[in-house]
């Protein structure tokens, strides 16, 4: 199983903290991970219900895979009315750079009477700036800020952030760098 593969890959590089910056992991097989490793994990679906949970407002849409939608998890785990959506042309729009704004605005026509969206998968964040131009009165939580802000982390001290990729594109490090604005290091390696 994949997963056995990665976290014995974690192991053996002895990391301190695996954050599991997935939606779709978080909302499928975050307890079985759970399971096989004594590494603290954090995900990223839980801080968010957690935030949106503490927030007034009642009408929530999710946008997210496919199987993170399946999973219901924000339906499940919000005290709030949510509107779940599977926007399964975002994913490979974003990683091939090619972004369809026709596409975009045909799921925010669906929830333009909500109060607050979720994006519910982290490579959404590269459409926010579009989707927030078009969603003037709607909250938008993207998960790694809220992610980041439970975590508390300081970036003056002596933090190594490492990325693990099995292959790495140009396309991969653009986004990289529309997300993240802090040093970092990548290795590309194969799990074996």
């Amino acid at each position: 199983m994949l997963t056995s593969r990665i976290i014995n890959f974690f192991e053996k590089e002895k990391v301190d903290l695996i954050i599991v910056a997935c939606g779709t992991v978080s909302s499928t097989i975050l307890e079985n991970i759970k399971k096989i490793t004594n590494i603290p994990i954090i995900d990223i679906v839980s801080p968010t219900i957690e935030y949106v949970n503490s927030l007034d407002y009642q009408d929530v849409s999710v946008f997210a895979t496919n199987k993170t939608i399946d999973s219901h998890i924000f339906k499940e785990r919000l005290n709030k009315n949510v509107k779940e959506i599977a926007t399964k042309e975002f994913v490979p729009m974003i990683e091939n750079l090619k972004i369809d704004t026709g596409i975009i605005d045909n799921y925010l026509n669906q929830i333009r009477e909500s109060e607050v969206l979720i994006l519910g998968c982290t490579h959404y964040p590269i459409l926010k700036k579009y989707i927030k131009n078009s969603l003037k009165n709607i909250k938008i939580i993207d998960m790694g800020e809220i992610l980041s802000k439970k975590l508390s982390l300081d970036m003056n001290s002596k933090l190594e952030i490492t990325l693990y990729f099995s292959k790495i594109s140009s396309s991969l490090l653009k986004n990289i760098d529309n997300i993240i604005a802090f040093d970092y290091k990548i290795i590309e390696k194969e799990l074996i």
